[in-house]
């Protein structure tokens, strides 16, 4: 079923991403759809906050006017993408947004997970705030191979439209039930949600933590040319079968969040995209490191100019042949 969402010239639609980074760890993602200088259309990936820091999840909504979401996604309940999701849920969702968690996270001590003592605190502060209020968790997966079709969104004006689809092509549901099976607890990157944003022609990608069993196991749709790559796993040697799995251009771009005390991003995995980009970013790794938060923002008019313009806020910095700049 489409959502169909009238604006006034499909060619001035712009697609604003913010990927939010802070100094030692934490990652969230905000998409912003506008008609001229007004959202029409919300996503939220992930959260963190650092106690240094502004929230800055929650300010780039209110400095765009947002009160609703239409799509919060946690990916899974490592903390570096946690902190603060409750709060964006109590605040942000009701009975109309779409709430996506991964297959089998429920914060109980029977989950077949990995969880410590945090993510059980979170995850049910998460569900608790669902049961009280009503609003809609939407436990979601892939097969091995396949994809989940979770929404299509219809941009509308009197005489176009831009078709917008999300698909979900990672947790693989039938790798979990088989470790499920053989009394094996899964890992919480083994959880995370890969999610594929197609504005149109263009594809943009959103991975998490997704890992390198999964990533082999994925249909090769969300690496056929994505105009837009959020690497998985802040550029770990654990999710780098990406790297053989993409088909990209040159104008394509990546980008990558950082958590320094696991010694992420691996500087040879940002070497082998720097090969593959033109445009590759990171949200920390400036050379200055003033701040205690790095903040991408693109900003595509895909359809009028058809440009992109990036903007670096805090630590955030390209990724150059020294390596930062």
């Amino acid at each position: 079923m489409s959502c169909i969402i009238p604006i006034s010239d499909c060619r001035t639609l712009i697609v604003k991403i913010f990927v939010i980074g802070y100094r030692e760890r934490g990652e969230s993602i905000v998409i912003l759809f506008f008609d001229k200088t007004n959202v029409v259309y919300s996503i939220v990936i992930d959260s963190y906050k650092a106690k240094e820091s502004e929230f800055f999840t929650s300010k780039i909504l209110d400095d765009n006017k947002v009160s609703k979401l239409n799509i919060l996604c946690w990916t899974h309940p490592d903390i570096d993408h946690s902190v603060g999701i409750e709060e964006l849920f109590e605040q942000y969702c009701d009975n109309e947004s779409s709430v996506y968690v991964p297959i089998y996270m429920n914060g109980k001590d029977t989950d077949p997970i990995e969880y410590n003592k945090g993510d059980i605190e979170t995850i049910n502060k998460f569900f608790t705030i669902n049961d009280r209020t009503h609003k809609c968790i939407k436990p979601v997966s892939a097969n091995i191979g396949g994809k989940s079709h979770m929404t299509e969104i219809v941009f509308s004006d009197e005489l176009h439209e831009i078709k917008t689809k999300i698909e979900v092509y990672a947790p693989h549901a039938d790798c979990l039930i088989e470790k499920i099976r053989t009394n094996s607890k899964i890992k919480k990157n083994q959880l995370s949600i890969f999610l594929m944003l197609q504005v149109g022609p263009y594809v943009f990608d959103f991975s998490g933590d997704v890992e390198n069993m999964a990533i082999t196991n994925m249909d090769e749709e969300p690496f056929n040319n994505p105009l837009f790559l959020k690497i998985p796993h802040h550029s770990s040697k654990t999710s780098d079968k990406v790297l053989g799995r993409l088909k990209n251009s040159s104008q394509s771009m990546s980008c990558t969040t950082t958590y320094y005390s696991r010694g992420l991003p691996q500087i040879e995995i940002l070497n082998e995209y720097q090969k593959r980009y033109s445009h590759l970013h990171s949200t920390g790794l400036s050379k200055e490191d003033k701040y205690s938060y790095g903040v991408l923002e693109y900003v595509f008019d895909l359809f009028g100019a058809r440009n992109v313009h990036i903007k670096r806020h805090g630590n955030a910095c390209k990724i150059t042949n020294d390596l930062t700049s």
